[in-house]
């Protein structure tokens, strides 16, 4: 019997040595294809320092927010780029921040979007590279106490059991190995420059038959009153009565004091969307 525990322990060490030393030699945005290809394509111009000014978050950032307009109407000098992904959700999103801020010099704004955390409800998502690839040890135990703070029990038991699920996948290497392979020998993979939307600034808009412009004229007007009116019921809220959740409040702390020791103001936004 301890000679079978033995064995069984030698393996998953060989196994988690093997899967330690592949994420040394992936870069950090390897599971996420559309941020990936926009760091690679506009690598020189990151290097170089080209940009001061970065947009985080999910399709509400990537097919909305277009820098060229953002830059023009800005009350100072900014030179900006759009980092969003479609299905970009905490803690992903601070994930992201995390490593800006770690492997780039020269940025002096940073606007990340405010969501809800992953929750994982799409199962052509859970369980995939792209809701795994970022997640570690520090991570997952933001989850975890994100879970804590949460108010619904049957909320907290389902998504402790997703989130501990995707955190195994990853730790282990399950079911991503085809990305990995993808990453390393599909040269066009992360290459695919049109992701970078028309303006090679990272906005892409959603491809409709009804133009960018028309679609702003439509939804805009209500979707800002309806941020508007979210905002006006959270600043008249007794405060002792409003719900937030601890542990995303401090993971907000943290990076803005992380923010604040590299020189860079992080500003977090709430975009125009329909709220339940």
């Amino acid at each position: 019997m301890k000679s079978i525990l033995l064995k069984g322990t030698i393996f998953i060490m060989v196994i988690l040595f093997f899967q330690v030393l592949l994420y040394k030699y992936l870069p950090f945005y390897w599971g996420n294809r559309q941020l990936g290809c926009k760091l690679i394509n506009a690598n020189t111009e990151l290097v170089n320092q080209k940009y001061h000014t970065f947009f985080i978050g999910g399709s509400n950032t990537y097919r909305h927010v277009i820098p060229s307009i953002f830059d023009s109407l800005a009350q100072i000098n900014t030179t900006s780029f759009n980092l969003g992904s479609d299905g970009c959700y905490p803690p992903e999103s601070f994930y992201i921040l995390d490593n800006l801020i770690d492997n780039y010099a020269g940025i002096d704004y940073v606007f990340l979007s405010l969501d809800n955390y992953e929750t994982l409800n799409d199962e052509n998502r859970y369980g995939t590279t792209r809701t795994t690839y970022y997640l570690s040890w520090w991570y997952y135990l933001n989850e975890i106490k994100y879970l804590h703070y949460s108010e619904d029990i049957k909320f907290k038991l389902v998504m402790l059991k997703k989130y501990t699920i995707t955190y195994l996948k990853k730790l282990f290497g399950i079911g991503f190995k085809k990305d990995v392979i993808r990453y390393f020998f599909d040269p066009n993979y992360f290459h695919s420059i049109e992701l970078l939307g028309p303006n090679k600034d990272g906005f892409l808009p959603f491809d409709t038959s009804v133009t960018p412009i028309e679609l702003m004229e439509k939804n805009i007007p209500s979707r800002v009153k309806e941020s508007k009116d979210f905002w006006n019921k959270a600043h008249g809220a007794d405060l002792s009565e409003v719900l937030a959740n601890d542990a995303h409040y401090d993971l907000i702390q943290f990076f803005i004091a992380k923010a604040q020791r590299k020189g860079i103001k992080l500003i977090f936004i709430l975009q125009p969307k329909t709220f339940k």
